[in-house]
């Protein structure tokens, strides 16, 4: 069906992000822990909000495209599901 080839094409998306994510995790701990510096501190941060951003904008995009495929009906239960 089309709703599983969006979330489908969005868990690929995601997982291909998570060894990323993973690594700025580290990367921000390592900046804590091993320089503590301000400016090692603030990029790794940055890395971290900038994959955050990326993983945000494939899951809005996947929803866009779901809410796109369904009818007004299912909207609006959608919608009153999710509050």
């Amino acid at each position: 069906t089309q709703a599983k080839a969006i979330f489908t094409e969005e868990a690929t998306a995601m997982t291909a992000l998570q060894p990323k994510m993973q690594e700025a995790r580290q990367a921000f701990e390592n900046a804590v822990k091993t320089t503590g510096l301000d400016l090692d501190i603030e990029r790794a941060a940055a890395a971290s909000g900038a994959l955050h951003t990326q993983m945000m904008t494939i899951q809005g995009k996947a929803q866009a495209k779901f809410r796109a495929i369904l009818t007004p009906a299912q909207k609006e239960k959608l919608d009153a599901e999710r509050g």
